[in-house]
């Protein structure tokens, strides 16, 4: 799988986010991609499709009980 070109990507991350450990998510290739700001050598990849089925699953509340605690 091709890794996205790291010079031409505009990496995004929300905008609550306020330390430098937060999820990211840029697009390149035909795909979405995922990488956590403190460690950003590691990435993951989904199309748009498994990434709409993702986030209308954390909206309905299916991995809530994952829950670790409040955040910080």
């Amino acid at each position: 799988m091709l890794q996205p070109n790291r010079s031409d990507l505009s990496w995004r991350r929300s905008s609550q986010c306020d330390t430098n450990t937060c999820l990211e998510v840029t697009d390149s290739n035909g795909l979405l991609w995922l990488r956590n700001s403190s460690n950003p050598e590691i990435r993951v990849s989904c199309t748009a499709a498994e990434w709409e089925r993702f986030r209308d699953a954390l909206i309905r509340g299916e991995f809530s009980d994952l829950e670790i605690g409040p955040i910080p």
